[in-house]
């Protein structure tokens, strides 16, 4: 498993909890962006991005595409809380301007702060399995921030979390791909995307408890 996915999983006996930490890749991160030198930051992000297209160019002094793609082997794997930050300077991997290159450094910068840090899973007791599903959006987190005739400027965003006997499995923030009206409307779509991954990740689970000879699940 840790080969896989290149993750260090250190159980504690004494708590029953689980460590996931990739420090290589951390390190590897902090040290394409740059970020030795400069200080550490409590928050991935501190603003959202937009396309910047009066902003100063991108000085190419790192590839934003190969760091993008380290970021998100980390963030898919241990460090969950990066996924907003990094969900928004995806959007500009080709086309980046200086401003999407100071949001990647402050994840450097976040990273620095935390290289030695990670998930912590408490799983539940396996005598059943259970599984939970939490959801949330915003309404037209962009409004303001992309030009008005840009249709991007009025979506909304998803974020959900599916955890299985409490132990985090899937999670997602992403803008959604139609425009939403209200605020209920964004909340019904994101709850649409997570179901996307919820049923067919219920229907595997389903399958693997049937093999273990558990047959209580609890779909919550």
């Amino acid at each position: 498993m840790e080969g896989f996915s290149g993750a260090d999983i250190k159980p504690n006996e004494v708590d029953g909890t689980i460590t996931l930490t990739q420090t290589g890749l951390t390190n590897r991160i902090i040290k394409a962006l740059g970020c030795d030198d400069l200080p550490s930051v409590t928050t991935p992000a501190d603003t959202i991005l937009h396309k910047d297209e009066d902003g100063d160019p991108a000085t190419g002094d790192f590839d934003c595409a190969s760091v993008i793609g380290m970021i998100w082997c980390l963030c898919g794997h241990s460090r969950s809380e990066l996924g907003f930050a990094l969900s928004q300077a995806s959007r500009f991997t080709h086309s980046p301007r200086r401003s999407h290159e100071l949001a990647l450094i402050r994840m450097g910068q976040h990273l620095k702060g935390t290289g030695e840090q990670g998930m912590i899973l408490k799983p539940a007791k396996f005598d059943r399995l259970f599984m939970d599903c939490h959801v949330d959006a915003d309404f037209l987190s962009l409004h303001g921030k992309e030009p008005r005739n840009d249709p991007v400027s009025a979506k909304s965003r998803t974020g959900f979390i599916i955890s299985i006997n409490h132990c985090p499995t899937v999670w997602s923030s992403k803008l959604q791909d139609s425009i939403a009206l209200s605020a209920m409307m964004a909340e019904r779509c994101a709850l649409s995307a997570a179901m996307r991954d919820v049923l067919p990740l219920r229907n595997l689970t389903m399958t693997v408890a049937k093999c273990c000879g558990q047959s209580c699940w609890n779909p919550r």
